[in-house]
């Protein structure tokens, strides 16, 4: 962001920046962080891994994370890699830190105590807290398990909360420790009780975009890497008790107000405005993101439900581009929820980008095919078919169509469909269904009975066991 701001804007501008997105140490001076505007995709770590960011979120690297908190009373670790914020101001941020003690194995995931951790988790709060008595902050007391630590093998993510307070305000930080082949990526949420639930969503969001490269996951682990000397009991107990320190919120936000601090912020939305139409809205890349090796932008993990709401609210707010963004960043042209694929068609259609309407419209109708999603269905494949007559959706969603259009009584679409479905699929298990089809529609939709017979004498003799042929075969009788 900053190298952007040096370019067209004077010292000025650029101290705003800092001054208003910042929080000031107790030192009463605000460090300076070069944040990294999404979408975009940065770098963790050295060639470690990669995080997929929307347009709603900033990034800052590992030494200016190591600056951030210290300015908010923070000890910092050294394994920092990076931190996540809002661009909104809402007092919430995720901090990313990386511990290469080994190969972590988790035989030890049925047999997780909550109660005698958390046990050990106070007494090693104690030592964090005279750090911070000694920095002027104040010192957090722990009260439970928000979330008790439970372990996904298939994802090989542990997860667990803390419930914390601080100056009598209940604040819970969510952790997740993503297991690699090496180590493991520390994810630590920080925020207040009351937004904590609303948040899931946007962190299971970013985590899915997360990826170690290649050959640094938990599933390439070879016989003769180096093994960790903890197991998951002691990383939960240990990693809660670090994450413990990391409970001090944004004091601006603490102690300046949030109306304030939101009036700030409307001067610095104007000024990311201003940024965005200079550089039409260019996100960062691997290639220009510092501490990213060039590599191939890994595919994100299936979007979530939540990413539909977000993107609908953008387009009920008129911001139609910035769902566009939002979408194509998020998704990375994979999209699995067919509320998320009916906004992005739809936005699309309004833009006028056919060649991406086209090419999305595919996916879109296999998603409704698997929904049943009738009368959506035929509307997109007649739309498509408007705009470009050479249109074919994927083999399982025109199989479904050519029936339901039929059943519609659209028989002239519903034959094109049959039609292109026999050419472009000859080898595909439907083959007898839609020929089954389109004898039904030569003989009462079409008035072709020679057609009708030749199409039913061809399937008998081509697939004999098929259940469509027995079924064919009786049709033949009533063919006149």
């Amino acid at each position: 962001m900053k190298r952007l701001l040096d370019r067209r804007f004077g010292p000025a501008i650029i101290f705003l920046l800092i001054v208003v997105v910042l929080p000031v140490t107790a030192s009463g001076q605000a460090p300076q962080v070069n944040w990294i505007e999404g979408p975009g995709t940065v770098g963790l770590g050295d060639n470690l891994a990669l995080l997929s960011l929307d347009f709603e979120y900033l990034f800052a690297d590992a030494a200016d994370t190591r600056k951030l908190m210290r300015s908010i009373g923070n000890p910092v670790s050294s394994r920092e890699t990076g931190l996540v914020a809002p661009k909104n101001g809402d007092p919430w941020y995720i901090v990313f830190e990386y511990d290469p003690v080994g190969y972590i194995k988790d035989d030890e995931k049925e047999d997780l105590d909550a109660d005698a951790i958390f046990e050990s988790i106070r007494e090693a709060t104690e030592y964090s807290n005279r750090q911070r008595v000694k920095q002027g902050f104040s010192t957090i007391e722990l009260i439970g398990w928000q979330i008790e630590p439970h372990y996904d093998e298939n994802t090989h993510n542990l997860v667990w909360a803390l419930l914390g307070e601080e100056n009598g305000e209940k604040i819970v930080n969510y952790n997740t420790r993503l297991l690699g082949r090496h180590g493991y990526m520390s994810v630590v949420l920080v925020t207040g009780l009351n937004e904590f639930q609303s948040l899931i969503g946007n962190v299971n969001g970013i985590l899915d975009s997360f990826s170690y490269k290649q050959g640094k996951s938990y599933a390439e682990y070879v016989k003769g890497d180096k093994l960790a000397k903890i197991g998951l009991t002691a990383l939960v107990a240990g990693g809660a008790a670090a994450a413990a320190s990391k409970f001090g919120i944004f004091k601006m936000l603490a102690k300046g107000g949030k109306a304030v601090f939101l009036a700030i912020l409307a001067v610095l939305s104007a000024i990311w405005a201003i940024v965005r139409s200079i550089f039409k809205r260019r996100p960062e890349t691997v290639e220009n993101v510092p501490g990213a090796a060039p590599a191939q932008i890994p595919q994100p993990a299936a979007p979530k439900k939540s990413m539909a709401l977000r993107a609908a609210e953008l387009v009920e707010g008129g911001r139609e581009e910035d769902a566009l963004a939002f979408i194509r960043a998020g998704t990375r042209g994979k999209i699995e929820d067919p509320e998320l694929a009916g906004i992005y068609y739809d936005l699309l259609k309004s833009s006028q980008q056919i060649s991406d309407l086209l090419i999305h419209a595919k996916t879109y109708l296999d998603l409704l095919a698997e929904e049943g999603e009738k009368q959506t269905a035929c509307e997109v494949y007649n739309e498509c078919l408007s705009l470009d007559a050479k249109f074919r959706p994927n083999a399982d969603g025109l199989s479904k169509l050519a029936q339901w259009l039929a059943t519609r009584g659209q028989s002239k679409a519903a034959m094109q469909a049959c039609v292109q479905f026999s050419r472009a699929y000859p080898d595909h298990p439907d083959i007898p269904t839609v020929y089954f089809l389109m004898a039904k529609l030569f003989n009462e939709k079409l008035n072709d009975t020679v057609k009708a017979k030749k199409i039913v004498q061809w399937l008998v003799k081509n697939f004999p066991d098929s259940k469509q042929t027995l079924m064919a075969k009786k049709y033949l009788a009533v063919i006149r």
